[in-house]
């Protein structure tokens, strides 16, 4: 796969499949933190983070604040593996949550994939597929099912 936030498993584009995942942010009150989110793909199965499908209306990265304030970023960023968010400085000092809606594309052939979490003291992360429960992400690999529709 091509490192790219909207990747081709193979020199077709068509061949890929697309999956949405929510993923839910709790930040501890530090600046400058960081939370690293990697996915893999088990099995030899190829996956990355993408923007979606380029002819859907539904495609794209969206990050919602839950609070009143902000989304509280000084940087993300996404390659095929992995997405960083750096904790933007607080005039608060207090936590705060956010979602990010992104997609997953993958080969065909996928049938599971692994999130694992490297995050500051304080943060949490949990990951929720479509018409499924949030699960917690740790540093552990998390394993999910490819959801087929």
């Amino acid at each position: 796969m091509i490192k790219d936030a909207n990747p081709a498993p193979s020199a077709s584009a068509s061949t890929a499949i697309y999956q949405g995942i929510a993923l839910d942010i709790a930040l501890n009150a530090q600046s400058g933190g960081r939370i690293a989110i990697t996915l893999r793909g088990r099995d030899g199965a190829r996956v990355a983070w993408s923007t979606g499908q380029e002819f859907s209306t539904s495609s794209g990265i969206r990050l919602s604040a839950v609070n009143r304030g902000g989304v509280p970023l000084s940087s993300l960023s996404i390659d095929g593996e992995t997405i960083v968010f750096t904790i933007a400085p607080s005039d608060t000092g207090e936590g705060c949550r956010f979602t990010v809606q992104i997609f997953l594309a993958a080969a065909p052939n996928i049938r599971q994939f692994m999130l694992t979490l490297a995050a500051d003291a304080g943060s949490s992360v949990s990951a929720t597929l479509p018409m499924r429960e949030p699960i917690s992400l740790g540093g552990s690999p998390t394993i999910f099912d490819w959801n087929s529709y």
